[in-house]
């Protein structure tokens, strides 16, 4: 009897149709009372099954799936509060988690379960925690459901790392981030701390070997990104939520970069008029400033009257293949070039750049443009820098030698 007996209580969603008449043939010879004693019971387990959410609008499952290790730490977030499911700032409400397998209701369990708000915390968790668990909201006039699945893996052996990875990419030579991905469990905890991880190694600012990695909040900075710079980076939260201390992870696989383009930068026109005659032809020259590695990927339109032009208007790209040389002379290193003191003029530069037409000429003005206008407006206006250029620092007259040393 307690077989058919988990048998029909364990296909509860069927019709009582289907399964009544299935124990009344079974049983016809059993006493009346007993017969009417085991059908009260299956009723009321159906009942209380049917309770928990059968009658719900279903959801079904959610898109996102949490994926944990044994040891750590988890949430699992009920995504129905929602202005699409129902006016959640108007209507009351109140939500409740079971464990799909036996649909039992998940409460504050000391060291394994904690639910805060829409969420649902399982701690130390285990391969068997694995599964559908079901977020069930009730209203006065009706309820939502829908269940959140929790993939438990086996830690890779010899790593560090997650067997889930999230691919990020770091940029050769410059300064690049990785944003540690927990955030939305940040959010929620009394209080948290931050380890990073390359591979296996700690990330610490007092070890030489990390001098150029830093943190700040949730982030991990890289400066002067290098090739070596590739690898598993996990990002580990320990934190507190209840009295109860946990930690989850995850794992980044930085891919480093070698060729890249930073913001372009427009140095001609810049708010131009153009005047013409009605009828005639205007030309006007469209000048971008890349700064990168390798070939830079951009594209140049024009835009009349917040809609673009077509392709089929003349459209003119060039290059210039005259050399601009450019010098840093450095304070730390070249002293005697910033002999100028407060005291005189006061100038003091970072770099000194020449260009081929005021040595021999024979050069098209573009390499002068590129000089004059191009790179002062990239490195002085946006990096800070202050730039002695010839034929445009110099005195009349002056030569190389001389302005050399005057600067």
């Amino acid at each position: 009897m307690a077989q058919q007996l988990a048998i029909v209580t364990s296909k509860h969603q069927k019709d009582w149709d289907t399964h009544l008449p299935f124990i009344l043939m079974a049983y016809s010879a059993m006493d009346l009372s007993l017969m009417w004693f085991y059908f009260v019971s299956i009723l009321c387990l159906t009942c209380k099954i049917r309770a928990v959410g059968e009658f719900c609008k279903d959801y079904i499952r959610d898109f996102d799936r949490v994926f944990s290790v044994p040891g750590d730490a988890d949430m699992l977030n009920c995504t129905l509060l929602a202005h699409n499911v129902f006016n959640y700032t108007t209507v009351p409400y109140n939500i409740s988690w079971y464990n799909s397998k036996t649909w039992k209701e998940l409460t504050g369990e000391k060291g394994k379960i904690v639910v805060r708000g829409t969420t649902l915390w399982i701690f130390n968790i285990e391969m068997e925690d694995a599964g559908d668990y079901t977020c069930i909201i009730r209203t006065p006039s009706g309820c939502f459901k829908q269940s959140n699945l929790l993939i438990v893996n086996q830690t890779i052996p010899d790593t560090c790392s997650r067997p889930y990875t999230i691919e990020h990419v770091l940029t050769n030579k410059v300064t690049s981030s990785l944003s540690c991905p927990l955030d939305s469990h940040i959010r929620k905890v009394d209080n948290h701390t931050i380890q990073w991880y390359k591979e296996c190694e700690p990330i610490t600012n007092s070890t030489p070997l990390w001098d150029r990695f830093s943190t700040v909040n949730e982030k991990l900075y890289v400066r002067d990104v290098r090739p070596e710079d590739r690898g598993l980076y996990t990002c580990t939260v320990t934190f507190n939520l209840e009295g109860q201390s946990g930690r989850v992870s995850e794992t980044i696989d930085g891919r480093v970069k070698m060729r890249y383009n930073l913001e372009p930068s427009i140095v001609e026109p810049v708010n131009d008029t153009v005047q013409a005659d009605f009828g005639s032809t205007v030309k006007k020259k469209c000048r971008v400033f890349v700064p990168g590695v390798g070939k830079p990927l951009v594209t140049v339109l024009w835009e009349v009257n917040g809609s673009f032009i077509p392709e089929r208007f003349s459209e003119e790209h060039s290059k210039m293949p005259q050399r601009i040389d450019l010098v840093l002379v450095f304070r730390r290193r070249f002293p005697f070039f910033y002999t100028n003191t407060e005291e005189s003029d006061g100038k003091l530069y970072d770099a000194y750049i020449a260009y081929p037409s005021l040595f021999g000429g024979g050069v098209s003005g573009e390499a002068e443009i590129f000089a004059l206008h191009m790179l002062p407006q990239f490195l002085e206006e946006r990096c800070g820098y202050k730039l002695f250029i010839l034929g445009r620092d110099s005195l009349p007259g002056q030569g190389k030698t001389s302005a050399y040393v005057t600067n």
